[in-house]
């Protein structure tokens, strides 16, 4: 793969992460309680009703971060990998498979892959101030 495809392939991956993140984080605060048949996939952690906007903070700062920090992006990605393993565990918890998974499995996949390109992008591309 070309320097220049592994850059655009890198940078659309980080860019799709972001957008997820940063949408499913507002979707919670946006979210009326009740006002839709879908389960309180929270209620396997906690009864609190805090717990949801914590969530959804945690996720819009990890889409922002991962966006516009990048000496931060590996490990906003990693807490994203965190998070969607406990959305994973809460929704085979209440349904019993993960048939209703998708965003975050997606998120998951999408983490993952943003810290390895990321890693080989510097890998390959060191920045100019480490160049000898």
């Amino acid at each position: 793969m070309s320097p220049q495809i592994r850059k655009i392939v890198t940078w659309v991956v980080t860019g799709l992460l972001a957008i997820l993140m940063i949408a499913a984080g507002a979707g919670k605060f946006l979210a009326q309680e009740g006002s839709h048949d879908t389960p309180n996939y929270f209620l396997v952690f906690s009864d609190a009703t805090w717990v949801p906007m914590l969530i959804g903070a945690l996720e819009m700062l990890a889409g922002l971060v991962i966006a516009f920090v990048p000496k931060l992006r590996s490990a906003a990605a990693l807490g994203v990998m965190l998070l969607m393993s406990a959305a994973l565990y809460s929704h085979l918890q209440i349904e019993g498979d993960f048939s209703h998974s998708a965003g975050a499995i997606l998120a998951f996949v999408l983490s993952g892959l943003s810290i390895y390109l990321w890693k080989y992008y510097f890998l390959t591309n060191p920045p100019d101030h480490i160049k000898d």
